[in-house]
């Protein structure tokens, strides 16, 4: 009988055993899996092409494909394979890797370009519907610095002004309460660009674009290495809302020439697997 009982304990000893075991085991796998859904890196290459400067009048109004535009397409519909035949020079590639750790998104930028040039990302706010269909040319007017009217206004979104022309909107801005009401439901676009000399930042600013666009210099956690031509650029943001809108933007300045490259607007969405770019 006390033979028997020994046996029966020393079972029920090894089944907690094993008990806590496959639990310790369940608990290890699932910190695994959710560290490497938390970590996983997507790479992805966006082709940016030299955009003749054409601005969104043209867009809404001159493009040939400005009724589709009108009608709600939006450019990467139309035109999602053709940056090579849309650039004013060869295209360059951005090969982008995305890696969301725990709250923040961090973007490893690589790509080829001269010691002296500016790296940009914009994002939607969350409702600029300009932005998400067209782009960076949601805020490029003809009145804007270095476009056909070369007069002193930085970039903006129509929406903001009372009446917009094939010249652009002008000085005559909607109601505040408007404009506010636009800043208050996210229908604007966020800014961030990097500038960069011989592996220095020279400057890296955080901003908006609404009815103009403003800016201030930060210093987010950012990574800078080269190696002749070859750029990386590693740069953690606040993590975007899945489905966030996204353009990219390279200028390349050289004692020979000033070139602008920018990419189509592209869709940030999170999945099982990691982040993408959609093209939408």
């Amino acid at each position: 009988m006390d033979s028997e009982q020994n046996n029966l304990d020393l079972n029920s000893s090894d089944a907690r055993a094993k008990i806590r075991l496959f639990h310790h085991s369940a608990l290890y796998c699932w910190l695994l899996i959710s560290f490497f859904i938390a970590h996983s890196a997507t790479a992805e290459n966006i082709p940016l092409f030299q955009a003749k400067p054409h601005s969104m009048e043209w867009l809404l109004t001159d493009h040939e494909g400005a009724s589709k535009f009108r009608r709600g397409k939006s450019c990467q519909s139309c035109h999602g394979e053709d940056e090579e035949s849309m650039s004013a020079s060869p295209i360059r590639n951005l090969d982008i890797t995305l890696e969301k750790v725990d709250d923040t998104l961090k973007l490893t930028y690589a790509f080829v370009g001269p010691s002296h040039i500016i790296l940009s990302a914009m994002f939607d706010a969350g409702a600029a519907k300009a932005f998400q269909r067209g782009g960076c040319w949601a805020a490029c007017h003809n009145d804007i610095i270095g476009m056909p009217e070369n007069k002193k206004h930085g970039k903006y979104l129509g929406q903001t002004r009372a009446k917009m022309a094939k010249q652009g909107g002008g000085d005559v801005l909607k109601a505040l309460k408007t404009i506010d009401a636009m800043r208050s439901s996210n229908n604007f676009v966020k800014i961030w660009s990097i500038e960069l000399n011989d592996d220095q930042v020279v400057n890296e600013f955080n901003g908006s674009i609404l009815e103009d666009k403003s800016q201030q210099k930060v210093e987010l956690p950012a990574n800078v290495d080269r190696s002749g031509e070859n750029w990386r650029v590693t740069v953690t943001y606040d993590l975007p809302a899945d489905g966030t809108a996204v353009g990219f933007a390279l200028l390349q300045k050289s004692e020979a020439e000033t070139a602008h490259y920018v990419s189509l607007p592209f869709s940030i969405v999170y999945s099982d697997g990691g982040i993408n770019l959609e093209a939408e």
